[in-house]
């Protein structure tokens, strides 16, 4: 069970130590691809469908994902804090961040 603890001048140390007494270990979140399987399926589908456009109609599209460009934050890791009994791919996020607003997936 978790207390109530007023945090004045505690190290980070003690408050780790704090959050494992209950159980609370910290973990390095398993990093969630942004895009599902049915999202893959649907874009290969599509593709194969257009697969016979002439090169001007190909050139008209707009390619969203040609080079990597850091606006949704960076490639640090994150971490969570989870009960021991719970399996270890359980602690998954994919983290948005955008003007700074947050959404959490």
């Amino acid at each position: 069970m978790l207390h109530r603890v007023q945090v004045t001048d505690t190290s980070q140390h003690q408050l780790q130590r704090i959050l494992r007494e209950p159980g609370l270990h910290g973990r390095i979140a398993a990093k969630k691809p942004l895009l599902k399987d049915s999202n893959n399926k649907k874009r290969l589908a599509w593709a194969k469908k257009n697969e016979q456009w002439i090169l001007d109609l190909w050139k008209s599209v707009l390619w969203s994902d040609d080079s990597k460009v850091e606006i949704f934050g960076s490639n640090r890791r994150i971490f969570v804090r989870r009960r021991m009994t719970w399996p270890p791919q359980s602690p998954t996020s994919t983290q948005l961040r955008w003007f700074g607003k947050s959404c959490t997936a």
